[in-house]
């Protein structure tokens, strides 16, 4: 059974429908409660309730449709997180994991080349195109946790990373799997120093950083990083266009 490694690991998504089958282990059962005085039954999470003495419905009597319905709403690195619950919801999930899939084999066997809407097509994508060169938001969501695709990017040359939530982890791995590579990077406003320590110093072939600091940074960290870089724009009360960073020879 696959689960991810912790809050700040890798995310592991289901190579494939095989991964669906796997024994229920401990952390899977739970104990009910039948009638006063009565032996304790011990049950899978999320498996045959029938036989437990229950007071009323819960999200384990929802077939698997709805389940799947309801799982599927749920914010993305927490679907997966959510997967090591139950046999059920790891089956499920793994299901909406191979929708996902499908649509987008789909749609490029059509001609089209999707740009993903959602963190999930972006996480799927992130793994099925290890040679990724540009990291972009979802278009259709916001607040995208970067810990989904931190750990499968590993050519990007250019990396928006406004419309994500950041982590000093996730930065840390995604410098370091692309230190080589990332050319150009735009960091969403408030960044704090030590976010930007933790991505720019093993950012090796950095030419273009476009950043806002929040008003209450010491400047240093973007200061230290600025030799090694060709253009710094920084966000502030003026928008600084790329005609005048242009005008200037190293520097803006």
């Amino acid at each position: 059974m696959e689960r991810p490694k912790g809050d700040d690991g890798d995310l592991v998504l289901p190579a494939n429908a095989s991964s669906k089958c796997g024994d229920i282990d401990s952390r899977d059962l739970v104990r009910t409660h039948t009638a006063a005085g009565a032996e304790e039954e011990t049950v899978p999470v999320g498996g045959d309730l029938q036989k437990a003495a229950r007071s009323e419905a819960t999200i384990y009597d929802l077939c698997l449709e709805l389940l799947k319905l309801v799982l599927s709403m749920m914010d993305c690195w927490e679907m997966f997180r959510a997967r090591r619950v139950c046999q059920s919801w790891r089956l499920v999930i793994d299901e909406i994991v191979d929708d996902c899939r499908r649509e987008r084999a789909l749609r490029l066997s059509r001609g089209f080349v999707p740009a993903p809407a959602t963190s999930l097509q972006l996480a799927v994508m992130a793994r099925e195109l290890p040679k990724l060169t540009q990291l972009k938001a979802p278009t259709a969501q916001t607040n995208t946790d970067l810990r989904l695709v931190a750990g499968a990017c590993h050519a990007l040359e250019t990396a928006n990373l406004c419309g994500f939530k950041l982590s000093v982890p996730a930065l840390r791995r995604l410098a370091l799997a692309n230190g080589s590579s990332l050319r150009e990077l735009t960091l969403p406003a408030g960044i704090s120093d030590e976010q930007l320590e933790a991505l720019l110093e093993p950012l090796k072939a950095l030419e273009l950083l476009d950043l806002s600091p929040p008003v209450d940074s010491s400047g240093k960290v973007a200061a230290a990083a600025a030799p090694a870089l060709k253009r710094l724009l920084i966000t502030g009360e003026k928008r600084i266009r790329n005609d005048e960073a242009a005008a200037v020879p190293s520097l803006v």
